[in-house]
């Protein structure tokens, strides 16, 4: 067996896919690359053909199309020890060589690396670094608070027979936040967690055009995530409820900067604000939120403005992040 099994979704990637593998191949540690061809309408198929002559350590299957069917499809034929998911436009860094050791420990399940995002460095503020821990209240609900931040399915390394023996897949039905509802489970089955200081994964934001701009009906698509994500928690503890409020007030502002607010969206501010007070009465929203108490934080602030119905406020906020956003993609040279 290898040690590690790197899956890489490819989905018209022929542009950036050469330049993952690279970094994987870079990586001083025993590992097979297993790339998913999902669907792809450029020559993603013929590049990786070519990879695979390349290099040996390549191995190449087809899925339908779909991220998670072809994350689900790598876990099903992976024979590594240790699963990492990698996205097709980022890159494997050598920090991964320095987990050698933590690799060897049969008691953990799960690897939280921090990660270089573009040219930062984000490094995890948990109490307890760089050692296996047991998986308390207390880990969980510093994962699920903050989505964006944490819980990703990349920077990190799962076993694979915790996947396996689990029953751990990605969920098919979602094409938003697939990430983070996997992470959710995966996570409440874990049994020793390890969180660690080191950077093993260079994510590139602006290359990723799912998150950018306008898509018709992505609202309705993250409302069926986070009623999924609902369900992940239900069982659990008070203080892991509480930490999902978290999770669905970003969740929220995901939606206000993209898909209410966003400076793409073509509608009058009228109706951007009736939309915005429709999402606040989405039932999963409305369950979580109502009677809560809400932490005051900048990530909060919207969604509080639009509690005491200063829609309109919230709106200047997020339409001023989604500017900001459009800055960001333009200056990385990724926006079309």
């Amino acid at each position: 067996m290898k040690l590690i099994s790197f899956i890489i979704p490819a989905h018209n990637c022929a542009a950036t896919i050469e330049n993952t593998v690279k970094s994987i191949e870079t990586v001083q540690i025993d590992s097979e690359i297993i790339i998913v061809e999902n669907g792809s309408s450029d020559d993603t198929s013929d590049v990786v053909y070519s990879l695979a002559d390349q290099y040996k350590n390549i191995r190449l299957f087809t899925s339908d199309k779909g991220v998670s069917k072809a994350r689900n499809k790598g876990i099903d034929v992976s024979m590594g020890d240790w699963i990492v998911f990698i996205d097709a436009d980022d890159e494997s860094l050598r920090g991964i060589e320095t987990m050698r050791e933590h690799l060897s420990m049969q008691c953990l399940d799960l690897i939280i690396g921090s990660y270089k995002k573009d040219n930062d460095i984000i490094r995890h503020d948990y109490s307890t670094m760089n050692t296996g821990v047991e998986n308390t209240d207390e880990l969980k609900s510093w994962l699920i608070s903050r989505p964006t931040l944490r819980m990703q399915a990349w920077a990190k390394i799962y076993r694979t027979s915790f996947l396996k023996e689990n029953k751990l897949r990605f969920n098919e039905d979602l094409s938003y936040s697939e990430d983070s509802e996997f992470v959710i489970r995966a996570i409440v089955k874990a049994q020793k967690v390890m969180i660690t200081d080191v950077p093993f994964y260079h994510y590139h934001s602006g290359t990723i055009s799912a998150m950018r701009g306008f898509v018709e009906g992505r609202i309705e698509k993250y409302i069926t995530a986070l009623e999924a994500a609902e369900s992940d928690v239900e069982g659990e503890s008070s203080v892991i409820k509480h930490a999902f409020i978290d999770y669905v007030i970003a969740h929220i502002n995901i939606m206000g900067v993209h898909d209410v607010f966003g400076c793409e969206v073509k509608e009058t501010w009228r109706n951007r604000c009736r939309e915005m007070r429709n999402l606040m009465q989405e039932s999963v929203i409305e369950r979580t939120l109502n009677g809560k108490s809400i932490s005051k934080n900048l990530q909060s602030l919207p969604v509080l403005l639009c509690r005491y119905h200063l829609t309109a406020l919230s709106g200047v906020i997020y339409y001023t992040r989604s500017l900001q956003n459009r800055k960001r993609y333009i200056k990385a040279g990724n926006y079309e």
